[in-house]
């Protein structure tokens, strides 16, 4: 349906023929294009007539516990929080690693799969 450069935004249905949403996604390490993206994603929300599945690397922490070893700034957080809560996600729970990415010094979950309640 959409794209840029750092998402692909699909509708997409599943062999049990019902649709669904899905967008994938690829952050920037640039604060200034991922707020970008965060505006691109916000509109999405209101034409979501079924579930909605968005994942992939965010490139930013939804908290500051998801970052253990280094500066986490809550203007980091903040505007992609607001993005989340505004388009009506929520985290899908896991099993595995919870910290996505490394450093060996800096230990962080940039990795999200986000669903709404549709």
């Amino acid at each position: 349906m959409e794209m840029s450069a750092h998402h692909i935004h699909c509708h997409m249905r599943h062999l049990t023929a019902k649709y669904f949403y899905f967008t994938l996604i690829y952050g920037s390490i640039d604060d200034a294009e991922r707020i970008q993206l965060w505006s691109i994603l916000k509109p999405y929300e209101d034409c979501m007539t079924e579930p909605w599945l968005i994942g992939g690397d965010f490139n930013n922490v939804l908290a500051i516990d998801e970052r253990v070893g280094g500066n986490t700034p809550l203007a980091e957080i903040r505007p992609f929080k607001d993005c989340i809560e505004a388009c009506g996600l929520q985290d899908l729970q896991f099993t595995g690693n919870f910290y996505t990415w490394t450093n060996r010094q800096i230990f962080s979950k940039i990795d999200q799969v986000l669903i709404n309640q549709h």
